[in-house]
């Protein structure tokens, strides 16, 4: 079964998709509530508030994580931060709106000491602002806490690679393999004066123009036709 790309980043992120369903209840409330209301009772009804906002808050949540997990991933471009910044902003608006409208009275214990009543209860209230901050923030920490992008460890893998084809590929002019040296002869062919090139391997032949021209071709020919025998060459002009 093939897994979609972003499905498969945000598996790879335990972290962050625990996060975002931990939101994903509390952000359908505060959706559905300002755009239809009180919660309906009405399962009919209910499945009309419920849905839209839903489909809207699970959006948010999997952008969110999404731009997450690229961001970890080394693309890191202003508009990842910035999108990943408006998502977050979001999160936090609207766990603000469920805990302002749920958060109760919560009475201070009888152990307080009561000349430290007024800082305690202040610590105690600022929950309205500082609850709904924990999952965005735990977000935004997880996000940026990995120093470097790992793309560029893989870019740098694949130049290399490329930097090696090219070394045995394509070796110096003046130390071609045996079998490149391919065998010139001046001569006329079908009354057309040039240079022929031969393959001693396959017998295949060809005239050129000028002699580096017929050079030219028999390499070409060697290293499409015959790659296994231009190794071997290489092979043994090292063992020389």
């Amino acid at each position: 079964m093939v897994i979609p790309k972003h499905l498969r980043r945000i598996m790879s992120q335990p972290f962050i998709a625990a996060t975002g369903l931990a939101a994903l209840i509390h952000s359908t409330w505060s959706l559905g509530t300002f755009f239809s209301g009180d919660q309906p009772s009405d399962p009919v009804r209910y499945a009309m508030w419920l849905i839209p906002a839903f489909l809207i808050a699970f959006s948010l949540d999997v952008g969110q994580l999404a731009t997450s997990a690229e961001i970890r991933d080394g693309q890191r471009s202003k508009m990842k931060y910035l999108t990943f910044a408006v998502f977050a902003g979001a999160t936090y608006y609207l766990q603000f709106v469920f805990i302002a409208s749920h958060m109760p009275t919560v009475p201070l214990s009888p152990g307080v000491r009561l000349d430290w009543g007024p800082l305690i209860s202040f610590v105690r209230d600022a929950a309205v602002f500082v609850i709904p901050l924990l999952l965005p923030l735990s977000t935004t920490l997880y996000t940026f806490s990995q120093d470097g992008p790992s793309a560029r460890t893989a870019t740098m893998t694949i130049r290399q690679t490329t930097k090696t084809e090219v070394k045995v590929e394509k070796p110096a002019a003046n130390a071609l393999p045996i079998v490149d040296s391919p065998q010139i002869a001046a001569g006329t062919t079908d009354a057309i004066a040039g240079y022929t090139s031969s393959c001693e391997i396959c017998g295949w032949q060809t005239i050129k123009d000028t002699k580096r021209g017929a050079t030219n071709a028999k390499v070409a020919h060697n290293r499409h036709h015959h790659p296994a025998a231009v190794l071997s060459s290489i092979e043994q002009q090292k063992g020389e």
